[in-house]
């Protein structure tokens, strides 16, 4: 503002001109109208104290620095009027006229200085070239356009609903999202591809199980007299039956019995807790459990009838494959979650949305017959479909330990090469001990493996960088990304040995969304956000589950109908929220930011801890970490919460005190941690990931 309030000045040639802090207020959800009326309303106020330096009001604050933004604000408005444009200085002697000066330098992130000429607005954008591109200042500009076409179109439109993309850029965003079409991959059911490879190769092995070798038709034939035995007793189609079974070939057949049935099968882990085991048993509504005797004494009481397998119940039932007729659409599997209200939440994913992933994850690898798949993710996690259905899909072979995950590593590292398993899948927090184990030991991954699949977190590079080196032969590496409301994946990141090693510096995307999937980044409006530009993600396609079992509020809260630009492209009707942020960056790569609910206030600051932990995880010196919000009791009684960061180093010489100054150059200091803790290992779920209640 010009600031030539005191009217002893008025007549003087200097530079008065102040800049005024406006803080806009876009709650409610206003209209570009009440927008306008409430920002005029804030200017006056604001007025009110334009004689204080803006230089001042920045020092008396005393703001947290950080070289990423300017302090207190980061974009400045400046207006010329016409009036000020064409005004003429009329002085003695001296002719003056105007000149156009390009500023070499900015104090701020972003200026938008504004200029009435001749009836038109002259606009000029000036930005900080070590926060922007020019590509991102054009596609900025470009949408600023369509955002002011649309004000001056529909005033009375609300603010969140402005469109920010013209229809060709919406139309280039979804085509981004969307996954390859791949029509016969989701209209297939599993256990007939399994039951395709039975007939061309029946004396193929299908499983190794300690020292014994199945055969497919000797597993097909397993399930065929044990589905047999179920449709005798009046169970198939519609029904949900429970598995309670140790990891075995029966335990696969009786999955495939199932199926076969045309009923879906609920997994249940033998490790799970008998609480936890009656309430999923009465919550999901199985009208049978399969089991076997030595299992029954750890089952808690239930309504659920129990069919334990004994091979002379079912000897004499046919080995052929059952007259039942599956269609895609069909339920495959109800798979359980951690819930938010203390109670586990379920799905039931179709066979399209399963079988979908599973030809994903073949074709990203490239699984053939000759390949031997390790079953390592527990059965009551959704991941460990891809575990059996991948190699049985292909006419591959499944290797099964009875408790893989009681093996130290180097015990996994000799069953691997006793039974000369190519393909491992295992959780993000396993694998990671994996490597750094076989790194620690001076040793080289083996030449039989050619590919690792993990999934549910983002993996550290630090330890894929650690991978690549162990590998001197190709070997690749798989990240998935996807929840169990949409059928376990949704995005692949594929890479190599070689590509790791000559990628500096390493960063890991999401991946690409898989074939019939779409990926959205979108605000809370539904509407897309630009590149670069934090958003949640939504998950469309074949995969997305029609929501929870009997959970109708959890439902609506985070299974919406698609917006119009994504139902208008085919892509998707209804979508599935995650609750994960991530942003696209410039090169159409998908980097993930953490969880919407990840957020804490900690001393009148919104800190972020997924940021925290991702600042953490880049640091040379680190190897995992996880940070938590802890209630601390305070003097007076109140509970005060601090930043604990948990960490393991990769070094034992690595102190707090050097993590604590290593991460001072990255976050400023009222996200920084106050309390240190370092982990020589560290707690699992069941599921094999990170226990943060630990």
């Amino acid at each position: 503002i010009a600031n030539r309030t005191n009217a002893a000045v008025e007549g003087l040639i200097g530079f008065f001109v102040n800049t005024l802090a406006l803080r806009v207020d876009l709650s409610g959800n206003p209209t570009f109208v009440e927008l306008l009326q409430r920002v005029r309303q804030h200017m006056l106020s604001a007025y009110a104290h334009q004689d204080a330096p803006i230089e001042q009001v920045i020092e008396a604050l005393n703001l947290p620095r950080n070289l990423s933004h300017a302090p207190l604000f980061q974009v400045l408005l400046a207006w010329q009027s016409s009036a000020d444009h064409d005004a003429v200085i009329d002085l003695p002697a001296l002719t003056l006229a105007p000149v156009a000066w390009q500023k070499p330098t900015i104090e701020f992130d972003l200026a938008l200085s504004v200029a009435e000429d001749d009836g038109e607005l002259a606009v000029t954008w000036q930005y900080s070239t070590d926060l922007f591109s020019r590509q991102t200042i054009a596609q900025m500009r470009g949408h600023f356009q369509t955002l002011l076409a649309t004000i001056v179109d529909q005033p009375s439109q609300s603010i969140a609903t402005l469109p920010l993309f013209s229809p060709t850029e919406l139309a280039q965003i979804v085509a981004a999202g969307t996954g390859s079409e791949l029509p016969e991959a989701a209209d297939l059911c599993l256990h007939y591809l399994f039951e395709w490879q039975a007939l061309r190769a029946p004396e193929a092995p299908a499983i190794f199980y300690q020292t014994q070798v199945i055969s497919y038709g000797e597993l097909n034939a397993m399930a065929n007299r044990l589905a047999h035995a179920l449709l005798e007793e009046g169970h198939g189609q519609g029904e949900r039956i429970a598995i309670y079974l140790e990891r075995s070939p029966q335990m696969v057949a009786a999955i495939l019995a199932i199926l076969k049935c045309g009923a879906a099968y609920l997994p249940l882990d033998v490790d799970y807790p008998a609480e936890r085991l009656a309430y999923l048993l009465a919550d999901s509504g199985a009208t049978l459990l399969v089991t076997e005797a030595s299992l029954v004494a750890q089952l808690p009481p239930t309504d659920v009838p129990i069919c334990q397998l004994l091979p002379s119940a079912v000897a004499e039932q046919p080995t052929t494959n059952p007259a039942i007729t599956v269609k895609a659409s069909d339920p495959f599997y109800q798979i359980y979650t951690s819930g938010s209200t203390g109670l586990p939440k379920s799905v039931v994913a179709a066979h399209k949305g399963v079988a979908n992933t599973i030809r994903a994850t073949t074709l990203c690898i490239g699984m053939t017959p000759r390949d031997r798949l390790f079953q390592f993710i527990p059965i009551g996690f959704d991941a460990a479909a891809i575990d059996i259905f991948a190699p049985l899909s292909c006419g591959a072979s499944i290797v099964i330990h009875p408790h893989p995950t009681r093996l130290s590593d180097q015990e996994l590292l000799a069953v691997m090469a006793a039974h000369k398993v190519t393909v491992a899948n295992m959780s993000v927090a396993r694998w990671h001990q994996f490597v750094n184990d076989v790194a620690l030991q001076q040793q080289k991954l083996p030449t039989h493996l050619r590919a690792f699949l993990t999934g549910g977190e983002k993996p550290n590079p630090q330890t894929l960088r650690t991978w690549a080196e162990l590998a001197e032969h190709e070997m690749s590496y798989v990240s998935s990304y996807g929840p169990s409301e949409a059928s376990i994946s949704a995005m692949i990141y594929h890479t190599t040995n070689h590509a790791v090693r000559a990628m500096p510096p390493l960063r890991i995307p999401l991946g690409e969304p898989i074939p019939n999937v779409a990926i959205y980044l979108l605000d809370d409006a539904l509407q897309p956000v630009p590149r670069g530009v934090p958003g949640e993600i939504y998950i469309g396609g074949v995969g997305v589950t029609d929501g929870y079992w009997q959970r109708p509020d959890l439902t609506a809260a985070h299974f919406v109908a698609a917006p119009p630009f994504a139902t208008a492209s085919g892509t998707a009707s209804r979508l599935y929220r995650t609750g994960d942020l991530a942003r696209q960056l410039a090169d159409g790569e998908y980097e993930f930011l953490g969880r919407v609910d990840t957020q804490v206030k900690i001393r009148g600051f919104r800190i972020e801890l997924s940021e925290v932990e991702s600042q953490l995880r880049q640091l040379a010196t680190v190897r995992e970490a996880v940070v938590l919000a802890v209630e601390i009791g305070a003097e007076n009684g109140a509970e005060d919460k601090r930043i604990v960061a948990y960490v393991e180093t990769t070094a034992a010489t690595t102190s707090q005190t050097q993590l604590a100054d290593e991460l001072k150059l990255r976050l400023p200091s009222y996200m920084l941690p106050s309390a240190w803790v370092l982990m020589p290992t560290w707690p699992l779920t069941p599921n094999g990931k990170i226990d943060r209640q630990r």
